[in-house]
């Protein structure tokens, strides 16, 4: 292990050459001084990247024969890389402020930390809902519905706190938490591998903590374009997943009859 880098930085591109490319420089920008390893999962069979391999020296790319998710995805990164703690980044990201030393050193002197999570914010400076927030259950999809989600009184308290799931949008998780819990579920094509992630870490006796001084800039929805009838498929074939894997069949099938309900 006295080899390993301390970090490595894991992003799966799929249609976001040009926002990867933005999502590097930025990365270089932020740590140039002291170079995490870099890995990049290519998603997309149809877009190589030697441009950007021949521009970042070292970047490590792993090209993948079709779009396999998100979450496998990571995954193949993951077994390649050699850092002490993975950093999970999405592609159409921009490094606002992340102190990469003082989460190391967060790390070192608590073996109970097992992810740390960051503020999530969009285009207009404003927190990205739904990026840190409590055990999700049917009753919280009813309530954030009704604008009464449980999750809500993280999003607006600035304090460094405790959580059940941070976004996998930019999540820092040590190698030995990830590995222990085998990873991401490779049954989560897109959407909810995060919170299910997360929550396989704390029954394993981890905490997740979420730091909002450290600020993660998203743009969103790149990788789907203008597909949100796809988007939507993905999205509630993962929810559907999650709640059969973790309540069991009979919760799945009221979360469906809800959507029904709702109209989604």
């Amino acid at each position: 292990m006295s080899d390993y880098k301390t970090y490595s930085i894991i992003i799966v591109n799929y249609r976001s050459k040009e926002s990867l490319a933005k999502c590097l420089a930025f990365v270089f920008k932020n740590f140039k001084s002291n170079m995490p390893e870099l890995i990049v999962v290519n998603n997309d069979p149809d877009k190589k990247l030697d441009d950007l391999k021949e521009l970042y020296p070292g970047l490590i790319v792993i090209n993948s024969k079709n779009n396999v998710g998100y979450g496998l995805a990571n995954n193949l990164g993951s077994r390649v890389a050699k850092g002490k703690y993975l950093f999970f980044l999405n592609p159409d990201t921009e490094i606002i402020n992340v102190d990469l030393d003082a989460i190391a050193e967060e790390f070192r002197i608590n073996d109970k930390l097992g992810i740390v999570g960051m503020r999530i914010i969009g285009s207009d400076g404003l927190l990205q809902s739904w990026s840190v927030g409590k055990e999700l259950s049917w009753i919280d999809l009813v309530a954030n519905n009704i604008s009464m989600s449980r999750s809500r009184s993280l999003w607006d308290n600035p304090a460094d706190k405790d959580v059940d799931w941070v976004s996998g949008t930019a999540m820092i998780v040590t190698r030995e938490a990830f590995f222990d819990v085998g990873g991401f579920d490779k049954n989560f094509f897109m959407y909810f591998e995060d919170m299910d992630l997360c929550k396989r870490v704390r029954n394993a006796g981890k905490r997740i903590v979420y730091r909002p001084a450290y600020i993660i800039r998203h743009d969103g929805g790149v990788s789907y374009g203008e597909r949100t009838k796809e988007q939507k498929k993905d999205y509630f074939r993962s929810q559907d997943y999650y709640f059969n894997k973790h309540y069991g069949k009979y919760h799945m099938l009221l979360l469906r009859s809800l959507r029904k309900a709702f109209g989604k």
